[in-house]
């Protein structure tokens, strides 16, 4: 019983927090489902947490199977499409190399499958912080 109690505030701490950060920032990236395996869902919120750290905007976190063993959801704020709805704008993120996303225009960025992302796999806080999640 104790434990619930203990998850549930940090659940509302949790929304509470984000909902700050979706205020403070306005956009903010997911990624489109790709159907595929464990570790192609896995990839894509790669990509996205990629994008989210290198354009300084919060990740919506897209559940897939087997996601809830993970720490992502716990951590991350789901994606809702009550949330999709707050953004003016959805923007699907370009298949070309060179694109700018904007953290204070009020879009929601979906990352998909085809989009020419790439990580950054020796950037050691992002990996630590991908790890954490994991």
């Amino acid at each position: 019983m104790k434990k619930k109690c203990v998850e549930n505030i940090k659940f509302i701490f949790f929304i509470l927090l984000f909902t700050h950060a979706i205020a403070c920032s306005t956009s903010a990236i997911t990624w489109e489902p790709n159907g595929g395996r464990f570790g192609d869902n896995l990839l894509s919120y790669s990509r996205a947490k990629w994008l989210s750290y290198k354009f300084n905007i919060p990740v919506l976190y897209l559940p897939f199977k087997y996601s809830d063993q993970l720490m992502l959801h716990e951590t991350e704020a789901m994606y809702t499409l009550e949330l999709a709805q707050q953004f003016s704008k959805i923007v699907r993120i370009p298949e070309r190399t060179k694109f700018q996303l904007f953290s204070h225009n009020n879009v929601l960025y979906i990352s998909h499958w085809h989009a020419d992302v790439t990580i950054d796999w020796f950037d050691i806080p992002f990996i630590g912080d991908l790890k954490k999640k994991i």
